[in-house]
């Protein structure tokens, strides 16, 4: 058999050169890489509405986050439409990249006290804009 650039797929896999299951292969490829594309833009919008909304007065001043609205906390899901996981997965880039902090929260004597991370248990885990992130944001506005 001749291949040209008119052969179809049909007569390749007929003439035993592409395995039969060659076009679902690589449509399940296609497929993949298209969720994988869309997880990505969805990832990065949900990380940038989180900063947008840490950044912004619509949390009253707010200091402390967590996935879930929880104790001496407001959760990032009341505010952004995503699912749980993808919220978890914003904040975790985001903590890798320096802009939040985790935290332990945990009252003691009557006090909020902020621990380490290693310090608590799960329920007691927090966010915080990274000290530096703040100090940086309030000298771009004492500049403005």
């Amino acid at each position: 058999m001749t291949i040209t650039p008119n052969t179809t797929v049909q007569e390749l896999i007929d003439s035993g050169r592409l395995a039969a299951d060659y076009c679902e292969t690589e449509n399940n490829k296609s497929k993949k890489q298209a969720d994988r594309a869309e997880k990505a833009l969805l990832l990065e919008g949900t990380m940038s509405a989180i900063k947008a909304l840490v950044e912004s007065d619509a949390h009253g001043g707010n200091r402390y986050w967590s996935v879930k609205p929880a104790a001496h906390s407001l959760g990032f899901i009341s505010y952004i439409e995503a699912d749980r996981d993808m919220i978890l997965k914003a904040l975790t880039k985001l903590t890798e990249e320096g802009f939040l902090t985790k935290i332990g929260l945990k009252k003691v004597d009557g006090k909020l006290v902020e621990l380490d991370k290693s310090q608590v248990n799960a329920f007691q885990l927090r966010y915080i804009v990274t000290p530096q992130v703040e100090a940086d944001a309030v000298a771009d506005e004492v500049a403005e």
